[in-house]
């Protein structure tokens, strides 16, 4: 089911709006892997402290 209004293009490829939305995950990507150990390191203490 089709819900727009015009008919969707597929003669064109969005280059633009790809590279944005890789640009996006990798900067997401890159904070999350950033955090990573810290996150662990509070974790691990979370676990020691409530044994």
């Amino acid at each position: 089911m089709q819900r727009s209004v015009s008919n969707l293009r597929t003669d064109f490829s969005n280059t633009q709006m790809t590279a944005a939305g890789r640009l996006v995950f990798a900067g997401v990507l890159v904070l999350i892997a950033s955090l990573l150990p810290f996150l662990c390191l509070l974790w691990i203490g979370d676990k020691m402290i409530a044994s």
